[in-house]
């Protein structure tokens, strides 16, 4: 009834004043976020130029103080979120959304990295009505808007609906990308995705069981830090892309925030033990190599700092130590890889163009998490694409190694197979010098073992041995011998009188004379005892040993000049018969020699038969 009153001019100018306080009102409550309607016909649109944001230093915003500061138009409205490096304090991203089409609309809100910890969504339709979604690495999966490896929030926009969303950040790393995915778009989106970094996980994996089996046959150290660092960084890979939260530890939201820095450090620490193991640093660079370990504990630090802080508390200097790692390590096996190509190892420069590739992917990444590289498919992949490249260079160098070994192993083989062959030939020398030496040292024992030490003749020890073997002989039993019992006359008066060394020279010459009887006849002489003697004449008849004993008495009689005029000695002797035993004929002999010094020695008797005594 009001505005029925008033003059219709009036009324226009009225109305059209309201609006424009209402046009004011919208501007100043939008401000901070350009609204924009999505293009039903893209399938992805990237929010950058749409975003405005507002830090929370102590991280006590509420959602009602954020949307007063949106009215009060104090948010950041370049579009660019404030680079702050490795900074935990949230962040608040606010934009406007609206829904022109007569039927609902539902988009797909994607951030990017997936491993940031925190990320809270608010949407706001124009009646004020809020709906509150949580996601990140410190959710678990099963109770994230999407259970997915990426953080996804759905954005359901009524028809002719007009919406403003706040986003709530809370990571390590304040570089984000958000973007609105419509769902099938999206879905195929992941599959590719997944399917490429399938590939990635797939030929990493391939490359660290190949190595590790290589490792378990040569035990090549090299091999075995490669396996881990292959490892340890596709699980990396893995933590940062939120797949292995995803399908390794879901309901564990605190492993998912920290493990990424876990693996990244003990990668970078396999990387430096696999470049002092392959570059044989402890030979071509011994001083260098103290420098590459001394540098290892930063990787260490970081693996303590995982095992030693609670839970889900994980400190910023932890990311940054790691992050500071690379940095100096990276250099530091470049330069070692340098050292050992200066030093004549070959291998080093495939090793370099590997290392190389890895450490460009690196430092590309580590400057685009920093803030100093631009955010793209390329900086973000950086890693990847030079670690590929790393992995088939290195996969070629270890090949090459593996070649190398082998023509070394066969050269060894060689030398060792000529070596052996030379070895062979001189210890068959030297085995038959020890056989030969040893055949004479036994000739010579078994010479002094059968050898009287005065006179030179065989012992006792020796007629035992040569009677057993006359015992085989079978023409010894086809011809005449006869044993003879020599005894010196009176030799103990000699020895009395004329002492024992008289004695002894005359024993010596009598050895000499019984070595080399008369008429050269051979004869096996034996020092019996004392001043008795043995000698068994093979061949040989009676009636021949009575002529030898004969002759032996003439050469006696001078052996012991100047001292003793005449030498003489009584002899037995006794036929050897064909079954006659060592015994008997000993026994015959003696008692013929016992006769002959009855009869008045110095004369030559002979035996009975054998057969009258026994």
């Amino acid at each position: 009834m009001f505005e029925a009153c008033l003059p219709s001019r009036l009324q226009r100018r009225s109305t059209l004043l309201v609006q424009l306080m209402a046009l004011l009102c919208l501007l100043l409550s939008s401000r901070a976020s350009l609204a924009f309607t999505p293009d039903t016909t893209s399938n992805r649109i990237a929010l950058a130029p749409y975003l405005h944001f507002i830090a929370d230093p102590e991280g006590k915003l509420t959602l009602d103080a954020i949307r007063q500061a949106t009215a009060q138009n104090q948010f950041d409205s370049d579009g660019v979120p404030p680079q702050q490096g490795y900074d935990t304090r949230p962040l608040w991203i606010t934009f406007s959304l609206a829904n022109p089409d007569m039927q609902m609309r539902t988009w797909w809100l994607h951030i990017s990295p997936p491993y940031i910890q925190t990320a809270e969504l608010y949407l706001i339709d124009e009646h004020g009505q809020v709906q509150h979604f949580r996601n990140g690495a410190g959710v678990a999966i099963a109770d994230r808007p999407e259970p997915s490896a990426a953080i996804l929030f759905p954005l359901p926009l009524a028809a002719q609906g007009h919406y403003q969303v706040y986003v709530r950040l809370q990571s390590s790393n304040q570089r984000m990308q958000l973007t609105l995915w419509r769902p099938n778009a999206y879905s195929r989106h992941e599959v590719h995705q997944q399917f490429s970094y399938g590939l990635f996980f797939g030929l990493l994996l391939t490359m660290a069981l190949y190595n590790l089996y290589l490792f378990s046959i040569t035990r090549n150290r090299a091999q075995g830090w490669y396996s881990l660092y292959v490892v340890a960084f596709v699980l990396y890979q893995a933590a940062i892309s939120g797949y292995a939260y995803e399908y390794l530890w879901p309901a564990q939201p605190w492993l998912g925030t920290k493990s990424n820095n876990l693996f990244g450090a003990i990668a970078i620490l396999a990387m430096l033990m696999f470049s002092h193991s392959f570059l044989h640093l402890r030979q071509l660079a011994p001083r260098f190599r103290y420098t590459l370990l001394a540098a290892a504990v930063l990787p260490l630090i970081v693996i303590a700092g995982f095992i030693l802080t609670p839970g889900a508390f994980y400190p910023a200097w932890i990311p940054q130590l790691l992050s500071a790692s690379v940095v100096v390590l990276v250099p530091l096996c470049i330069t070692a890889g340098v050292l050992a190509w200066r030093r004549g190892l070959r291998l080093a420069r495939l090793y370099l163009l590997a290392w190389a590739s890895a450490a460009a992917g690196t430092l590309v990444y580590i400057g685009f998490l920093l803030g100093y590289l631009p955010d793209s498919w390329l900086t973000q992949q950086s890693i990847r694409i030079g670690v590929v490249l790393e992995v088939l260079v290195l996969a070629a160098a270890l090949g090459e190694r593996i070649r190398t070994l082998q023509e070394e192993c066969d050269l060894a083989q060689r030398d060792a197979e000529q070596a052996r062959q030379t070895l062979k030939e001189r210890l068959e020398v030297k085995l038959a010098e020890r056989t030969q030496a040893m055949r004479d040292a036994n000739a010579s024992l078994m010479r002094e073992s059968h050898t009287d030490a005065l006179t030179g003749l065989f012992n006792r020890r020796h007629l035992d041995q040569y009677w057993s073997m006359r015992r085989t002989s079978v023409e010894a039993d086809t011809r005449p011998s006869v044993l003879i019992l020599l005894d010196l006359d009176h030799f103990k008066r000699i020895n009395d009188t004329f002492g024992h060394d008289t004695g002894d020279r005359i024993l010596r010459k009598l050895g000499k004379l019984l070595s080399n009887p008369p008429g050269n006849k051979r004869l096996q002489a034996i020092r019996w005892g004392g001043e008795e003697f043995l000698l068994i004449a093979e061949n040989t008849s009676v009636e021949e040993a009575q002529l030898l004993c004969a002759a032996l008495q003439q050469r006696l009689q001078p052996l012991g000049q100047p001292d003793i005029e005449h030498l003489t000695a009584s002899m037995g002797i006794a036929p050897i018969g064909r079954d006659s035993s060592l015994d008997a004929v000993l026994k015959a002999a003696d008692i013929a020699l016992y006769r002959a010094k009855s009869n008045g020695r110095n004369r030559i008797e002979v035996a009975l038969h054998l057969e009258q005594l026994s």
